[in-house]
């Protein structure tokens, strides 16, 4: 299999690429994660006790602003986090592309400035987080932002999942063994269908993290 290139567009809340690459590293695959994003939540997170811009935990290395260069053949895939500070040349790229959705006016509009600058033009895995109410249409947003599905989830606001984030931040990692968040969810369907693994695969994944 050749390398596979992923984009993850719009929210910076680390979790979800965190979590992304642990599962595909827990199904044998060599990952690459560059974190471009504006607030470095993820390598800040993940270097938060050596301050260290290149990082490898296992199967995967952690890379802070860099390009696409070099050797990559040795990864299965790379991750790229751009939050909200997209390369429309790496997202054109890409195989797969993850963008991440919310609810809070303000931020939604910093992500539909990312969106466009993204020069998104193919189908994406959408991911809605902290859903409240049903006042928000997402299917009118996602018009608005000219986004197409490739695949869709809608996630409520869950306490459990800001409580996991939180202490990722804090620890430098975080197991999904426990969690039972729609959010968890989400990104077990999407390393499926990204990677074609069953779901009974990526539960025994979890079971052993």
């Amino acid at each position: 299999m050749s390398t596979q290139l992923i984009s993850y567009v719009g929210l910076e809340r680390c979790d979800f690429v965190y979590y992304l690459q642990k599962l595909l590293a827990g199904l044998n695959k060599n990952v690459l994660v560059i974190d471009n994003s504006e607030s470095h939540d993820l390598i800040i997170t993940i270097a938060k006790f050596t301050g260290d811009e290149v990082i490898q935990r296992k199967r995967t290395i952690f890379l802070k602003d860099r390009e696409i260069a070099g050797p990559i053949e040795m990864f299965d895939y790379i991750i790229v986090y751009h939050g909200l500070n997209p390369d429309a040349d790496i997202i054109a790229k890409s195989d797969e592309i993850i963008c991440c959705l919310t609810y809070d006016k303000i931020m939604l509009e910093k992500i539909q400035f990312a969106v466009e600058l993204a020069e998104i033009d193919k189908p994406c895995h959408i991911i809605w987080r902290d859903k409240t109410s049903g006042k928000i249409s997402e299917k009118n947003e996602e018009a608005r932002l000219k986004l197409t599905s490739k695949s869709h989830y809608i996630t409520m606001l869950d306490p459990e999942d800001i409580s996991m984030y939180v202490s990722l931040t804090h620890n430098g990692s975080q197991s999904l063994k426990k969690a039972k968040t729609e959010i968890a969810a989400a990104v077990s369907s999407v390393v499926c269908e990204i990677t074609g693994a069953k779901p009974n695969d990526i539960k025994k994944i979890i079971k052993n993290m």
